[in-house]
């Protein structure tokens, strides 16, 4: 299964942003910042594990060494 990469890396950089913005917000409580931006990072994470994923699977399905 083949995923645009472009396209994860866009969502990536734009959760990034949200990170930055959440960061610099004063109206938001510190508390809730850490939650907020914790959830963005598990996300984040998430999102990193697609292409990984599909490399590991490309190798596999041509016999190369993972």
């Amino acid at each position: 299964m083949m995923f645009p990469l472009d396209g994860i890396s866009k969502a990536l950089s734009e959760q990034g942003q949200v990170i930055r913005d959440i960061y610099r917000n004063p109206e938001i409580a510190p508390d809730e910042k850490r939650q907020l931006i914790d959830t963005l990072y598990y996300r984040e994470i998430e999102l990193a594990h697609i292409p990984n994923e599909s490399l590991q699977q490309t190798r596999a399905a041509l016999g190369a060494a993972p």
